[in-house]
């Protein structure tokens, strides 16, 4: 056996006994603090972040802890008696904390461990979801999905309220607030602690100084003479300290409340809230003692919230957050009409919503929704082709969801739903695009007839829309297409609505979304580089100014690098967002470092012009010293123009691609302007010997000229 073998037989072996050291911490501690307390601070500790800039890594700060300890709690009758002293209990805290920490982590490492060595996609997709299930608490931004559930279940709002005896709207108020709330309840119990030390220091104070007596103190002081020696600003320090030691001992304070504060602090009638709380609470000793503490799809992914004698604690508040709307599917599914009213609204929603976020990414685009055609007496459907200078995006939406068995691991179960979600609407695109390319008849859904022209040098682009936040496993489904679901022709675009609302947010022209796919497939052309999820990509692509991963890929493939994986690069988009919603000013991130050139692109973009996002494209592709220097020189023509109102140009030529020259002419006669042009790039490209020139004319503000000489 080799050695690295044995090394690895050695640590999977003893993977057990660590697993079962760690429960027996946790046992033990749980067994001796108050079991509301001790979630409460749980929850809270794993709840903190930097509240000034955002940041994915939070140390040893992770929801799925105060889960499982809150988990293991319920299986048993709730601890009432804290028998751990005041000094012992924040070690007690973190010990616990570490412990719960520690046991996911190997049970995580047991679960792979004991899986067959299987590298195909499948299994890797199934293991994404498996594993992701358990730890991770926010697939999509919590208020996208806040923003999406009020539209969505709008239409069910007398439904819900007559089922579960609260309206739809209630939740979004309750979840929107749960958190400033919860704040809220902190701050207070925190000040009042302090106050009493301030009170206690007070008394001390008096106390060393002959006013009082010891028996006025009203604290257990221990070495009551030796703090009373101590400099009065100490014993204030001392005492304040002591006060919030018994916090510690009461956090429940914190986060325990009852239906009456909750309802008080949303303004929502006291009967919702009470039944909203009941229907996803759930109690101590309702747990079966077999369940697990951690696995992909707890106990309380349904029931997120303790309750206990009338009052209420949320152990996890993502959880909470996402916990709402699958407790009404899964009522939906007991009635049949219901049910499919719900399916069919909820593909209409996504989409609807799609549907407008590219209507905002490629404004002025020629939208085709619900189209129809034939193909003998077969009737076929596309749910969407839109149509922007050359390019042609054909939507198909699909709003089935990735189901619990599905990510608890069963890997039939996956490959249906991948089937379901992406093979068959990349096959509904793909038929959509031949008989566009044949200019077959397309009718709306009222059977008027739709004529959809194939534009010149078209750009087919296949997305398939899904409303599962499936971003974490996109990446994995590269071009050589391991999955066998796709042609040689075309490669899928696969978005979320989660991240392509995102999207809409950070691509302010159209060209910057082409720019975005091009760059994205040829990352997905590397087997060996690695990224965590869609909006990673996207994340380096507004930070770098293009997603130039494929060069670095390149140079650590020639210094013998088989495999890279790229660091999450979403930190500053959800700062961002985290700003934003908050209220507070943020400036929003941009492609775009040289605004001279934002206004370039976005007025070639604006333009009338047929082909213009292959001269957008071809400047976007451009390195940051060749954009700055471009744009000095049409500053600097510019300036000569408004001076003298005389026709100027300026121009750049690079030897990539055999050969690329680029020339921008401002006048204000058009016609000459259009002349002089054609002549001018026709002699630059046979002067430089260039492949491809292209020449734009602004005139009257707008980009009115383009040229291109191949």
């Amino acid at each position: 056996m080799e050695e690295h073998e044995k090394i690895y037989d050695e640590w999977k072996k003893d993977l057990p006994v660590k697993l079962q050291e760690n429960f027996e911490i946790i046992c033990d501690i749980s067994g001796k603090i108050n079991s509301l307390d001790l979630i409460s601070y749980l929850a809270f500790y794993n709840a903190l972040r930097n509240g000034n800039e955002y940041s994915d890594y939070r140390e040893d700060k992770h929801f799925f802890v105060a889960e499982a300890v809150a988990i293991h709690c319920l299986k048993k009758p709730i601890i009432e008696q804290t028998i751990i002293s005041e000094d012992e209990l924040p070690f007690a805290f973190e010990k616990i904390q570490e412990a719960a920490l520690r046991f996911c982590f190997l049970s995580d490492a047991i679960s792979m461990s004991e899986k067959p060595m299987d590298k195909s996609l499948l299994s890797e997709i199934n293991l994404t979801l498996q594993r992701e299930s358990a730890n991770i608490r926010n697939p999509g931004h919590p208020e996208h999905h806040l923003s999406f559930s009020k539209i969505l279940y709008k239409p069910f709002n007398d439904k819900i309220e007559k089922i579960f005896g609260f309206s739809h709207d209630t939740t979004i108020i309750i979840r929107k607030k749960i958190v400033e709330f919860l704040r809220k309840k902190y701050a207070t119990a925190s000040d009042e602690t302090i106050e009493k030390g301030k009170v206690l220091a007070k008394q001390l104070i008096k106390y060393k100084k002959g006013v009082v007596g010891a028996e006025s103190i009203g604290s257990n002081i221990v070495n009551l003479e030796e703090v009373i020696n101590k400099r009065e600003i100490d014993i204030r320090d001392l005492c304040i300290k002591h006060s919030l030691t018994q916090l510690y001992k009461n956090f429940s304070k914190c986060y325990v409340f009852t239906v009456d504060e909750l309802a008080e602090f949303c303004d929502i009638d006291v009967t919702e809230v009470n039944n909203f709380l009941n229907t996803y609470s759930c109690q101590f000793l309702e747990i079966p003692e077999n369940e697990k503490i951690y696995q992909p799809l707890n106990y309380l992914h349904h029931k997120p919230i303790i309750k206990h004698n009338e009052s209420y604690l949320i152990p996890s508040i993502p959880l909470f957050n996402w916990a709402v709307e699958e407790v009404y599917k899964k009522e939906f599914r007991k009635h049949t009409k219901l049910f499919d009213r719900y399916t069919k609204i909820k593909h209409d929603f996504l989409l609807d919503t799609g549907v407008d976020y590219f209507s905002s990414l490629l404004p002025e685009s020629k939208i085709y929704k619900n189209v129809f055609y034939y193909d003998g007496e077969n009737r076929y459907e596309t749910d969407a082709i839109i149509v922007f200078d050359n390019y042609v995006f054909v939507i198909e939406a699909k709003a089935n969801v990735i189901s619990e068995k599905a990510k608890s691991g069963h890997k039939d179960k996956t490959k249906d739903h991948l089937n379901d979600l992406i093979k068959k609407s990349y096959d509904q695109a793909v038929r959509t695009i031949d008989f566009i390319e044949i200019g077959a008849d397309f009718y709306d859904k009222n059977g008027k007839l739709i004529v959809i022209e194939k534009p010149r040098n078209a750009v087919f682009q296949l997305v398939s829309l899904t409303l599962e936040p499936l971003g974490n496993i996109i990446p994995k489904i590269k071009t050589d297409d391991e999955l066998n679901f796709f042609s040689e022709k075309y490669f899928p675009w696969i978005i979320s609505l989660y991240d392509l609302i995102s999207i809409n947010d950070f691509f302010e022209t159209p060209s910057l979304l082409f720019h975005y796919l091009d760059s994205r497939s040829r990352f997905l052309e590397y087997n060996d580089a690695h990224i965590y999820e869609e909006m990673d990509l996207v994340g380096y692509f507004i930070s770098r100014g293009g997603l130039d991963l494929d060069r670095f890929i390149e140079k650590a493939k020639n210094e013998g690098v088989n495999y890279v994986y790229f660091d999450n690069e979403t930190d500053f988009i959800n700062n961002y967002y985290m700003h934003l919603f908050e209220g507070r000013p943020i400036k929003k991130p941009s492609y775009f470092k040289n605004l001279k050139f934002k206004e370039l692109i976005s007025k070639i973009d604006n333009s009338s012009i047929p082909c213009k996002s292959l001269v957008s494209l071809k400047l976007l592709s451009f390195n940051r010293n060749s954009i700055n220097d471009l744009m000095q020189k049409i500053e600097k023509i510019k300036k000569m123009y408004y001076k003298d109102d005389e026709l100027h140009d300026a121009s750049i030529f690079t030897m990539s691609d055999g050969g690329f020259g680029f020339t921008f002419m401002i006048g204000n006669d058009y016609e000459l302007l259009e002349k002089r042009l054609d002549q001018y790039i026709s002699f630059k490209k046979n002067q430089m010997f260039a492949k491809t020139w292209v020449g734009i004319a602004e005139y009257k503000n707008e980009i009115r000229i383009i040229k291109i000489l191949s």
